[in-house]
């Protein structure tokens, strides 16, 4: 199958599911920290990394399942993705003054909360490493980028569970 001229992943099912994994602990974190922000523009924020994670494995399972390429649900997460971290940042932009710094660093310094955070950074610095070394066409590629954020959401949920009260 062809994308534009480019070779298209050869998604299975498994991969499908496995990569939603992440897109599923992504999103119980978002959930708990949008809780705690009780902001509609953070929430929104979540939502919209949440829904692009989603295109991507709604696309694999159509491509595995279906054989259809659905170009458009591969796309929209270079859009969307972006988009949700940006208005999590305007979040915190807006309301710099007003989050409890010394209680967020305290928190995130505790344990077991710090090595967790660390687990999660270390694996999401990998990730975006392979993205520019691997060929992102390639299943081993995809399994592998999808196994480290897969164990890199829970570390970061890992990080969160102590902390929410």
């Amino acid at each position: 199958m062809k994308n534009n001229g480019n070779a298209v992943l050869e998604a299975s099912v498994g991969m499908a599911l496995v990569d939603s994994l992440p897109v599923v602990f992504f999103a119980v974190s978002g959930i708990m920290l949008a809780l705690i922000c009780k902001n509609v523009l953070f929430t929104t924020g979540i939502v919209l990394c949440v829904c692009a994670g989603l295109g991507k494995v709604l696309w694999k399972l159509l491509l595995a399942i279906c054989k259809k390429n659905a170009v458009f649900l591969t796309r929209q997460f270079k859009f969307l993705m972006p988009a949700g971290f940006l208005l999590i940042l305007i979040y915190i932009c807006l309301n710099f003054g007003v989050i409890e710094w010394r209680a967020v660093f305290a928190a995130v310094r505790s344990m077991p909360s710090v090595v967790f955070f660390a687990v999660c950074a270390v694996l999401m610095l990998v990730m975006f490493v392979l993205g520019f070394c691997l060929n992102q066409n390639s299943a081993k590629a995809n399994w592998a980028e999808q196994i480290i954020n897969t164990f890199a959401q829970i570390s970061f949920l890992a990080a969160l569970l102590p902390l929410v009260k």
